[in-house]
């Protein structure tokens, strides 16, 4: 009686799993469907925690590095190349000159800048923050030991290269910024609709919101 009920039960599941993979609306071609398990809470890369963030982040934005799914080591994303100092304190990140914000504006150094700037900014209250700790005073920063980004080891070189210099050396540093915590953001489109270090407003809201990944937010 009991192997029945199994087998029973068994049958029931399968049932129900194909009902649910099945639709009557089938979807158009070149569309991917995915569960995402859960409503996001922001669209803020500097404000979320989550994981259910994450899955959307990562198509709205694109970082200076990635990760290679088999191999897991640093590939290029907006930067296409970058040299480390002997002392591994000092990298050097040159940025894709076709790297474009979906409003058609380029992608620069300075955005990159802006975006650390502003997740370290102690107003803000970024729960990640301590991502970037490992940047030369970025923890004093954030911290309020000093007020001037400017001592934080971040610096445009050019429009397309950005220096970052470490606090210590850190082995991982590469493999970190495919987290949305390091992903640049439009300083234009944040200030339209607020303060740097303001959260809640409307820039992340569809139609508000410029990207620079490989899917824009339409609803």
């Amino acid at each position: 009686m009991y192997a029945v009920r199994m087998v029973c039960l068994l049958f029931m599941g399968i049932a129900l799993c194909l009902s649910g993979c099945s639709s009557g609306n089938p979807l158009p071609e070149n569309v991917l469907q995915v569960g995402n398990g859960a409503e996001v809470q922001e669209l803020d890369p500097h404000i979320v925690s989550g994981v259910t963030e994450h899955r959307v982040l990562t198509s709205l934005f694109e970082g200076l590095l990635d990760c290679d799914a088999a191999t897991m080591e640093p590939m290029p994303a907006v930067a296409e190349s970058w040299e480390v100092s002997e002392d591994g304190l000092v990298y050097t990140f040159r940025l894709r000159h076709n790297a474009l914000w979906s409003n058609g504006e380029q992608v620069t150094a300075a955005d990159f800048a802006y975006a650390w700037q502003r997740i370290l900014s102690p107003a803000l209250g970024s729960e990640y923050a301590y991502l970037l700790y490992c940047l030369k005073n970025a923890r004093a920063f954030n911290e309020g030991t000093i007020k001037d980004f400017g001592e934080v080891g971040v610096k445009v070189l050019d429009a397309h290269t950005l220096e970052a210099t470490l606090e210590h050396p850190t082995p991982y540093f590469l493999t970190m910024h495919n987290h949305y915590a390091w992903f640049p953001v439009h300083r234009g489109t944040i200030e339209k609709f607020g303060k740097m270090d303001e959260r809640g407003t409307q820039w992340t809201r569809p139609g508000n919101l410029v990207s620079n990944g490989p899917f824009m937010l339409t609803d």
